[in-house]
């Protein structure tokens, strides 16, 4: 079976704050500094109208001194200035997937291949993946099955350069003329060097891309009836690359006195893990169950990363990718980290169980009562009670050995009674109720056919 699915699409802001423009921020700030003026100035009454209309009230700059020349010009001829719009867009993306799928007898198989496109609302910000999968598990002998879960994803992208490149373009002054010749954003005279220009922003290059393996694959052999060997092999593998360049056009470098200014950040990581186990049950003289399992495990995780932060190229012909053309060598800075650990065990856990440690004793006992009082099967709890008790398909009881319940509870109890605190006796109750049930659970036949042991028990 071959299936296609693709879709184009775009985004954009559904719901965009409300913004004062341009003639509303003027009256605004004219009225806040008249407020602030009248609160704080002696001077009398005509004298201060005189200031206000020649310092606040005035179009002419000079004497207005609460806004420059530039806004003044807009507010005069109505303009306002949208910086949101001047770095963000209208982005457009993409998704093309392909699969191919089948099953049989002797088992299935699933692959898949899938590509992402999309464009930012940020301009100057993307973002592409590509996605292959393939799932398979198959029968290649009646003792034998081989099965693999592996995915590869690459992705490829260029992040937002500066988290605050948005929300100072939204705060931006609508009166001031939107353009790349001022480093710091200004509102008025008052120049603020924590918000950096946005358009000069949109200089800053930033690549970066990702590389992940995960499969997990296992091999299944039963070469004897009762016995099985597995074995499981899974890797997490991961190479991830960043790379930022702030040119000279930068209010970054500018900031920094960079004269250009390149970033590198390397991460890797591995992951793997393997599993190993042979187990073997059997059933003798469909009495005695005999079970043993034997596993080794090993893991191994390493990461490591390094970085680079050099400055002083200035130019920006090579951006980041001849970082040997810094210049301020002690201004470099170089940084790194490396570890690893890894784990290895062994457990051997047996088991044996009887097929039923009372025998027959309660259904017995059951049957020779209702002999002598046949009466007594007609009570409604009695006749529930038996039917109960009756063989049937309780075959939970079996798949943990008895000895092993019976050791934890006790231990359990034993400890509660030698360390007792305040939940101590809810401990004894629960395990004296749970070794209750599970003898009574051991006393219940669940029939003396192999076949109907494997059958039920198997699954």
């Amino acid at each position: 079976r071959v299936t296609y699915d693709g879709w184009y699409g775009s985004q954009s802001f559904s719901k965009e704050m409300p913004l004062i423009n341009g003639s509303q921020l003027h009256d605004l700030r004219v009225e806040a500094y008249i407020n602030e003026f009248n609160n704080t100035t002696n001077l009398p009454p005509a004298r201060r109208e005189k200031y206000i209309k020649d310092n606040f009230l005035s179009t002419t700059v000079p004497p207005n001194t609460i806004f420059t020349e530039d806004e003044m010009e807009a507010y005069l001829s109505g303009k306002t200035y949208n910086w949101l719009d001047a770095v963000t867009q209208n982005a457009y993306q993409q998704n093309h997937a392909v699969s191919f799928s089948g099953a049989g007898d002797k088992g299935s198989y699933f692959m898949s291949f899938n590509y992402n496109q999309q464009e930012g609302l940020m301009k100057n910000v993307s973002y592409e993946r590509y996605t292959g999968k393939i799932n398979l598990d198959q029968m290649v002998k009646p003792w034998l099955k081989v099965g693999t879960n592996t995915t590869f994803v690459y992705q490829v992208g260029h992040p937002v350069a500066d988290d605050n490149t948005f929300p100072v373009a939204l705060r931006a002054d609508p009166l001031l003329p939107i353009s790349g010749e001022y480093w710091y954003m200004k509102y008025g005279t008052e120049e603020s060097q924590s918000n950096n220009n946005p358009i000069r922003d949109l200089n800053v290059v930033r690549d970066a891309n990702q590389a992940r393996l995960m499969s997990s694959n296992f091999i299944n052999i039963n070469p004897i009836k009762g016995l099985d060997i597995r074995s499981t092999f899974s890797i997490d593998y991961m190479s991830k690359e960043d790379y930022t360049y702030y040119s000279t056009e930068t209010t970054q470098s500018y900031k920094a006195s960079a004269d250009g200014q390149a970033k590198h950040r390397k991460d890797k990581m591995l992951n793997w893990q393997w599993d190993n186990t042979v187990s073997y049950k059997t059933l003798i003289k469909e009495k005695h169950r005999i079970s043993a399992v034997l596993g080794a495990n090993m893991s191994y995780y390493s990461q490591n990363w390094n970085s680079l932060d050099v400055k002083g190229f200035g130019n920006d012909f090579f951006s980041y990718k001849a970082i040997a053309g810094a210049s301020k060598k002690e201004d470099f800075g170089v940084n790194s980290d490396f570890w690893t650990y890894s784990m290895a065990s062994v457990f051997l856990r047996a088991g044996y169980v009887y097929d039923s440690i009372f025998g027959n004793l309660f259904i017995s006992l059951g049957h020779f009562i209702s002999g002598k009082y046949p009466k007594i099967k007609n009570i409604s709890i009695v006749e529930k009670l038996w039917r109960k008790i009756q063989p049937k398909e309780l075959y939970l009881r079996y798949e943990t050995p008895l000895f092993t319940y019976c050791f934890s509870y006790t231990a359990i109890s034993l400890l509660a009674l030698v360390l007792p605190n305040k939940n101590g006796t809810d401990i004894v109750v629960a395990s004296a109720l749970y070794l209750l049930l599970y003898f009574v659970g051991m006393a219940r036949k669940c029939g003396r056919n192999e076949q109907y042991y494997e059958k039920n028990i198997g699954q």
